[in-house]
């Protein structure tokens, strides 16, 4: 198969770029891949000819010509070809501001989609031409227009769907005992899966999300009405209101009473 791969040694004053491309493929033969332990930096390629799978977890997917597979670093996963003519053109990347970045575009921790409204293909190709040309300045904002034409649709995630799933039963039953292996049970992964990816989506573990929906909720009784402290903490899933007092002052900085007094002194004491 015609096609470089370029694999750059970049500099110490690069190193610190919110981007950075660390290998590039304008046309690679597809062969099995297995990382157990995930690999060091973010991927994403696309398949132009053949048909193969990507799996991670417990999620097997394929991935045919027009396809795109990515996994941010550290993910375990496993991709295969299906056909004698899987090829993929390819980028891996990394630097300081990466993981906001794809925040921002709305990447998963993994996943499979397709480019229906552009074309693909010559993006790589230009990535690799700057690596060529020992650009990586030009080499990043090529990828960033790679990774926002990319840019997953929500509504073709599975993943994202099921932490959608899961972030509305937060917001909808916060008030009750949630646990880590109900919201598991949610998404159809184990409680650790969920915490990883969780983390990978949101920048926060889902109990920790949990309690911050349910004092953010608790800082709106405390300011509009004149409900007892204890009540609120109740109501907001706290049934010990002093463990409530405790992680109000750790998120908030001051005690639930302090708060509300700069609302309404006159209930500050209740």
């Amino acid at each position: 198969m015609n096609g470089k791969t370029i694999f750059p040694s970049p500099s110490a004053d690069v190193t610190a770029l919110p981007l950075l491309v660390t290998g590039a493929s304008a046309g690679y033969a597809g062969v099995r891949v297995q990382r157990p332990y995930g690999y060091e930096h973010h991927q994403i390629a696309l398949c132009t000819d053949g048909a193969g799978r990507f799996t991670c977890g417990d999620a097997m997917m394929a991935v045919d010509a027009g396809c795109f597979f990515f996994f941010r670093k550290d993910i375990p996963h496993a991709y295969e070809p299906l056909t004698d003519t899987w090829a993929l053109k390819w980028a891996t990347f990394d630097g300081t501001g990466c993981p906001a970045v794809l925040d921002w575009l709305g990447y998963p921790s993994f996943g499979v989609f397709r480019a229906d409204d552009f074309e693909p293909s010559a993006l790589f190709d230009r990535l690799v031409l700057q690596l060529e040309r020992n650009d990586p300045f030009r080499a990043a904002l090529v990828l960033q227009e790679l990774l926002l034409a990319a840019m997953p649709r929500p509504e073709r995630h599975h993943e994202s769907e099921r932490l959608e799933a899961v972030l509305r039963c937060i917001r909808t039953h916060y008030d009750r005992c949630l646990s880590l292996d109900e919201l598991a049970g949610i998404h159809g992964c184990s409680a650790s899966w969920l915490c990883r990816i969780f983390q990978d989506a949101f920048g926060i573990a889902p109990m920790q999300y949990l309690n911050r929906h349910r004092i953010s909720v608790a800082k709106s009784l405390l300011a509009d009405t004149d409900m007892a402290i204890r009540e609120i903490a109740s109501r907001c899933g706290f049934p010990d209101p002093d463990y409530f007092c405790t992680a109000f002052r750790r998120q908030e900085g001051c005690p639930p009473s302090a708060f509300r007094a700069r609302f309404r002194p006159d209930a500050a004491r209740r």
